[in-house]
């Protein structure tokens, strides 16, 4: 998250400019980095941020293994709509074993009352960085569509619409 010094208005990372009044944005600093959230999960970095929530690399401070935790933002943690949805949303996919989909492995709510998710931490490259910059060969599209396939049908076999 960015914002401009002269009229704090705030901005997505992919910002250079304030759109009010021309200001160069800087980076705010993320207060959650550090902190642990439920006592267990101690928040190493920032890996990335949607509309709804940031997702960071998280430590389990008890088992001593690394997580992606998936973080409600918080004015949307105010709406008991959008709480319900983001907690409907991790007992679904609690629901749906891999393989094809990834491993939701706790939920809950930080102190200050936002809604987590810990799921598995994934590495690797994303479908969108893989076909960036040329077609995946055939074989191989056909391989990742049958997986995705069969996530998606897992997820309908137990009524989850995503």
């Amino acid at each position: 998250m960015k914002n401009c010094p002269k009229c704090n208005a705030r901005f997505s990372d992919t910002a250079t400019y304030c759109l009010v009044d021309g200001e160069a944005l800087r980076t705010m600093p993320d207060e959650r980095i550090g902190t642990t959230i439920a006592g267990r999960y101690v928040v190493e970095r920032k890996l990335g941020e949607g509309g709804m929530a940031t997702v960071y690399l998280a430590r389990h401070k008890h088992a001593d293994r690394t997580c992606a935790l998936k973080v409600m933002s918080g004015h949307l943690s105010r709406d008991s709509i959008v709480r319900e949805r983001f907690r409907r949303e991790a007992k679904s996919a609690q629901k749906l074993a891999p393989p094809n989909i990834i491993e939701i492995v706790d939920q809950g709510e930080t102190e200050d009352g936002t809604s987590f998710i810990a799921m598995e931490l994934l590495t690797g490259k994303s479908l969108a960085d893989i076909i960036e910059f040329a077609p995946m060969p055939l074989e191989r599209a056909i391989g990742t569509m049958i997986q995705i396939a069969r996530g998606i049908a897992r997820a309908h076999d137990l009524e989850v619409i995503h």
